[in-house]
């Protein structure tokens, strides 16, 4: 469990430092196996998804993925969001 307790807290610490591809990587350990802080990690895959990459399919995938371990308003609203997102194409921008 104190494994686990340090990837977590590793990875807030590299994304607070601007390291993304470092947190991106645990937050994958973290959420490709059973442990206590996997759906937070999921949460962390969806947002970097859907702000970051703004991948919104993966950010949806991943968000389904942690409302099965935990079920949160938070997560509820993001699902929400983001298939609003998929549905509704986005205008193109004109040069």
């Amino acid at each position: 469990e104190l494994l686990f307790r340090t990837m977590w807290d590793t990875a807030l610490l590299e994304k607070k430092l601007g390291r993304p591809s470092g947190a991106l990587a645990l937050f994958s350990d973290l959420a490709g196996g059973r442990n206590p802080f996997r759906a937070a990690a999921l949460e962390e895959l969806a947002k970097h998804y859907e702000h970051g990459e703004r991948n919104y399919e993966m950010a949806l995938e991943m968000t389904r993925a942690a409302l099965k371990l935990e079920d949160s308003t938070a997560l509820r609203h993001r699902e929400t969001r983001l298939m609003k997102r998929i549905e509704k194409p986005r205008p193109r921008r004109l040069l």
